[in-house]
């Protein structure tokens, strides 16, 4: 909530239970925001899907970005498709905490801003650019910038320690379970594998997320 309302996000509306105490800098937030709707707590429970409804909640523009013509950070993230929103959300938070230049969904199929993904990203929703976008517009964006696309799989033929990118590269995230589709796997200039133990054959969907983020931010730092 503190990330909605000190960020460029555009708040419509804060919705809070009646009589809620605040913790004194998100009270202060509330406290200058022009529309500020009370409810009983019983109404309040009826507008949230959560089993655990905090108390304050805000309806909030979906913040929707272009592919930028001169991108400053990287790398990108790029989704398809996911089982989870669970784990998108928590994917949005790592590309967050590593400086991902910002996300890109492939076609309309994923919903970035669904309730799941929001409260997984623990704010973070509200500090990465998240784009819209289709096969053709993202290989002529990734042209342009001379940004390649980078596939992830088990069967990847290229190790990530080997991986030498420059920003703003593209990581190319598949499904849980069926990993990339065809359509990503044709859009990849290379597929990486993240070299594990042999006692599992594959990581939860955030945590190889988390990984090549990671992997990226540090060699960029370095």
């Amino acid at each position: 909530m503190i990330a909605a309302l000190t960020t460029r996000a555009v708040v419509e509306q804060v919705v809070l239970v009646r009589g809620r105490r605040l913790v004194p800098p998100l009270s202060k937030l509330v406290a200058t925001h022009k529309r500020v709707l009370e409810l009983e707590r019983d109404e309040f429970e009826s507008l949230s899907s959560s089993a655990e409804p905090a108390g304050i909640g805000a309806v909030v523009r979906m913040p929707w970005a272009e592919l930028p013509e001169r991108p400053k950070r990287g790398p990108w993230l790029c989704f398809e498709s996911v089982r989870s929103y669970g784990n998108l959300g928590s994917a949005l938070r790592s590309a967050v905490a590593f400086e991902a230049g910002g996300v890109a969904i492939l076609g309309d199929a994923l919903d970035p801003f669904d309730p799941a993904v929001v409260r997984a990203t623990m704010g973070a929703i509200f500090h990465v650019p998240i784009v819209r976008t289709d096969p053709i517009a993202l290989r002529r964006w990734c042209r342009r910038q001379r940004a390649l696309i980078i596939g992830t799989s088990a069967k990847g033929r290229t190790d990530l320690r080997d991986l030498r990118v420059q920003p703003p590269s593209v990581l190319m995230i598949g499904h849980e379970r069926g990993g990339m589709s065809e359509l990503q796997r044709e859009l990849c200039d290379d597929v990486v594998r993240i070299p594990i133990s042999a006692r599992v054959d594959s990581l939860n969907l955030a945590t190889a997320t988390t990984v090549l983020l990671y992997e990226s931010w540090w060699r960029s730092a370095g």
